[in-house]
């Protein structure tokens, strides 16, 4: 078990306490697929520990929190709501050319949550000004964290 699951639980609490559920695992296949879209449309490689955190829950809308899904979804629960695709979100984020060595897994009201692929390093970064607040070694130190931050 990584750092954030036992984070991961709480917020599963919470959202049950107000009978909501968490987003349901990414499917194997569409894994698979997001792997492949975004090798072709963002030429990176997809981190591992955000593979993990999609296998087991596809994306997260909490507290103000957003982690983006494996592809724009519904958040369950709700017909009006979605959380947006990690690739989609990312080619939105590309337009700006700051923004073009980065992966952005999620966001909340101030911060983003990202991966700066020149440097191999994880990220939180001021969400207006792209200025760096903090350095991680890992996507699990990084969403540790951010949910942190949330609860």
């Amino acid at each position: 078990m990584t750092c954030y699951h036992q984070l991961l639980e709480t917020i599963a609490q919470e959202h049950q306490k107000f009978q909501q559920s968490m987003q349901p695992p990414c499917n194997p296949q569409k894994l698979i697929q997001l792997k492949e879209k975004v090798e072709n449309q963002l030429n990176c490689t997809l981190p591992d520990g955000y593979i993990e955190f999609l296998s087991i829950t596809n994306g997260l809308d909490w507290n103000g929190l957003l982690i983006f899904a494996s592809e724009t979804i519904p958040i369950v629960g709700y017909t009006d709501r979605k959380i947006p695709g990690f690739v989609d979100m990312n080619l939105l984020y590309r337009e700006n050319e700051d923004c073009l060595d980065l992966l952005f897994f999620g966001e909340s009201g101030i911060d983003s949550y990202v991966y700066c692929i020149s440097t191999k390093q994880y990220q939180i970064l001021d969400r207006v000004s792209l200025d760096l607040t903090e350095i991680f070694d890992s996507f699990e130190m990084l969403i540790y964290q951010a949910f942190r931050s949330h609860l």
